[in-house]
């Protein structure tokens, strides 16, 4: 039962790194932002930062160290599935 909460929790993570990334790429990519980027950004780290804390045992469901590794899946993850969208599109004259 504990696997089964622990894999939610870093299910979780996943969405609100995936969301974390994307506006921080945004921001580089346009170097600019916005209000909404900058509150999406900041509620983001406030979410994996409360969800990745462990209540009932103390630590950590993604320590330190291992942040970098569960980072690199989530924007693979991600990218894999936009790719796969776009490239699901009929390539027509009239989509260019």
């Amino acid at each position: 039962m504990e696997e089964i909460a622990k894999e939610d929790k870093i299910n979780k993570l996943y969405s609100y790194c995936v969301i974390l990334l994307i506006h921080l790429i945004k921001q580089h990519a346009e170097q600019h932002t916005t209000c909404s980027w900058d509150a999406s950004i900041y509620n983001a780290l406030k979410h994996i930062a409360k969800t990745n804390k462990r209540k009932n045992f103390g630590g950590y469901y993604i320590r330190d160290h291992e942040w970098e590794a569960e980072l690199r899946d989530a924007l693979t993850k991600r990218s894999k599935r936009l790719l796969s969208k776009r490239l699901t599109v009929p390539i027509h004259p009239k989509n260019f």
